[in-house]
């Protein structure tokens, strides 16, 4: 969950830097951000899920 923050962060602060130059720029960023949060959430369900099962449950 830090690099989905990390990674949400730089885009805002690029985001906030090309606004200036191409308005639709936020629209495409916003998106872009929500699809790398889900891809990392994704990944990091995915990777509980492969290791849980290994640990025995008494």
């Amino acid at each position: 969950m830090i690099v989905s923050l990390a990674v949400s962060t730089a885009m805002s602060a690029f985001g906030q830097y090309l606004l200036e130059a191409f308005p639709l720029v936020q629209l495409l960023l916003t998106m872009l951000n929500t699809l790398v949060s889900l891809a990392l959430f994704t990944l990091l369900f995915g990777a509980i899920y492969t290791v849980l099962p290994e640990t025995p449950i008494s």
